[in-house]
């Protein structure tokens, strides 16, 4: 039995995810000249960046503004916010309030790190009892 239903199970983790990926498409990029983009390839020399308006690129000047003004904002993460709002759920202790963004990410290393060591063990020991069911048969 495990073995008839085992390359099933294993072709449908590796099949799912790739008929699951959906293409990601622009918005802002005109679907007849994209053709013609795709010819005419520019690839800048060093510090001589050509200078052209979003209109003039095909490009929607809002959602250009919008993404700059993010990304402006992204330099210097602001986390007060997230801790207040942590804080009051009860999530994150007083004295991790006001942490850098680096310690932050070192503790989430440390999670990730940990959560493979879980799914590693639980791997393992289905793997073992499987074994042992069959030994056993």
């Amino acid at each position: 039995m495990l073995r008839r239903t085992l390359p099933i199970v294993l072709a449908a983790l590796v099949i799912t995810p790739a008929l699951a990926e959906d293409r990601i498409v622009s918005p802002t990029l005109e679907r007849s000249g994209a053709t013609a983009q795709a010819q005419s390839v520019y690839f800048p020399n060093r510090l001589d960046w050509q200078r052209k308006k979003p209109e003039e690129v095909g490009m929607n000047p809002a959602l250009v503004t919008e993404a700059v003004q993010l990304a402006i904002a992204a330099e210097t993460p602001d986390f007060a916010g997230t801790d207040a709002a942590l804080s009051r759920l009860g999530l994150l202790p007083a004295a991790k309030l006001g942490r850098p963004a680096e310690a932050r990410v070192a503790g989430a290393k440390r999670l990730f790190g940990f959560q493979i060591l879980a799914l590693v063990a639980q791997v393992l020991s289905v793997l073992v009892g499987a074994s042992i069911a069959l030994t056993w048969r």
